[in-house]
């Protein structure tokens, strides 16, 4: 029986284990600070970029005193940044802006560290990367921005700090989406409140899926569909199909066979009635 050997170890091991010392001894070695390797799809990942997206502070700072080049990118756009922001990994963040991290920096998909710490919910990371002047409305290629990817994930802390830094809920995507959109189409009743109480527009339509109530109504996200009404959406408005909210809700409570969907058609037909 044969066995293959050991593949040896690369410096980007001991950076992703956060083996200091390992490090340390072979860039005093003549090791490159500014080597890369493949990661999946995409190459060019460098050492700091492994050592941010660990939330190794004292290897990324080690592999700066080196040399290592912090606003590189690899062949999709990424950068340390980002990786570290991915995570919500603050001292590296810190450290990375202090050192010259350029904060608007955009991946092949038109992605900032900013949006990429929206979606996750790492509200300090978000706090940090305005302080240092990340701009708050940029839109990625498909139009997304920073505020929609929070409210399309429910973030609520985090939709707030950008809203009071003066995000735009009413910016629209390639489709015409917003963010008020994004959450009610995934029934973050606390989101959409937030919005609405900041002036998002409540019958803006997109040119797929209609209104905000059209989204909210054929998931079956009652609340949502409930809180929307109070605020004085048009349940007569029709979005690309001709369908209004009650008939999409009443197809996707057919499809559920009852349930939620049922229930906010119900609710839709009653509050259509009053008027």
């Amino acid at each position: 029986m044969s066995f293959s050997a050991p593949q040896p170890e690369t410096p980007h091991d001991a950076v992703l284990r956060g083996d200091e010392a390992t490090v340390r001894s072979w860039l005093e070695r003549g090791g490159r600070a500014n080597t890369a390797r493949e990661n999946g799809e995409a190459t060019g990942v460098t050492l700091l970029m492994d050592a941010a997206g660990q939330g190794h502070e004292r290897v990324a700072d080690l592999l700066l005193q080196h040399g290592a080049q912090i606003n590189l990118q690899s062949s999709i756009g990424g950068t340390a940044l980002m990786f570290a922001a991915i995570d919500g990994h603050e001292r590296v963040i810190e450290l990375l802006l202090q050192r010259g991290a350029e904060a608007d920096m955009q991946d092949s998909g038109g992605i900032t560290a900013l949006m990429f710490a929206a979606q996750e919910g790492h509200e300090r990371v978000v706090e940090l990367l305005l302080q240092h002047g990340a701009e708050i409305n940029v839109q990625q290629s498909d139009g997304f921005t920073a505020l929609m990817r929070a409210a399309n994930n429910g973030h609520e802390r985090v939709v707030e700090l950008l809203l009071l830094r003066g995000a735009d809920a009413n910016l629209q995507d390639n489709i015409g989406g917003t963010a008020l959109m994004c959450a009610a189409n995934n029934g973050h009743e606390q989101v959409v409140e937030l919005l609405l109480q900041r002036g998002a527009e409540i019958n803006k339509q997109n040119s797929i899926a209609g209104t905000a109530l059209m989204l909210a109504a054929a998931q079956g996200h009652l609340p949502v569909v409930l809180h929307l009404l109070q605020a004085g959406a048009d349940t007569k408005a029709r979005g690309a199909t001709g369908m209004t909210a009650l008939q999409l809700a009443k197809g996707a409570a057919k499809l559920r066979r009852g349930g939620g969907g049922m229930q906010g058609a119900c609710a839709l037909s009653q509050s259509m009635q009053r008027r």
